[in-house]
């Protein structure tokens, strides 16, 4: 493994041991969700496995981020929902489309200029 994976893995580690922190969730129970132990979470928040591609996808939605967000470093860092976007994400994403659509024209009915 070359210098360059080893950062981003290091970068992904870090990431979600801080979208998890910030949710309050404990190590057994992220790797619980997710189908893998909590030794192989514990080696991937610390770069030291690598996180499958579904696995980063299933953190990113069990954590109510966008995958590409794990894979954000200080220099592009694009700061964390906040637990109510969280939640109204995880939400969203169990819609039907046309519930989806229901939802968006109630949201936009609230915001202030009604676009």
């Amino acid at each position: 493994m070359d210098r360059t994976q080893r950062h981003i893995d290091n970068i992904i580690g870090d990431n979600i041991r801080a979208a998890r922190v910030s949710q309050g969730m404990l190590v057994k129970e992220l790797a619980r969700k997710i189908g893998i132990d909590e030794q192989m979470l514990l080696q991937i928040e610390a770069g030291q496995n690598r996180a499958s591609a579904s696995e980063i996808w299933s953190v990113s939605q069990i954590l109510g981020c966008t995958p590409s967000t794990l894979f954000k470093n200080e220099d592009n860092f694009i700061e964390e929902p906040s637990p109510t976007l969280a939640e109204c994400h995880r939400i969203l994403c169990e819609l039907s489309p046309a519930q989806l659509q229901n939802a968006l024209a109630y949201i936009k009915s609230l915001s202030v200029d009604g676009s």
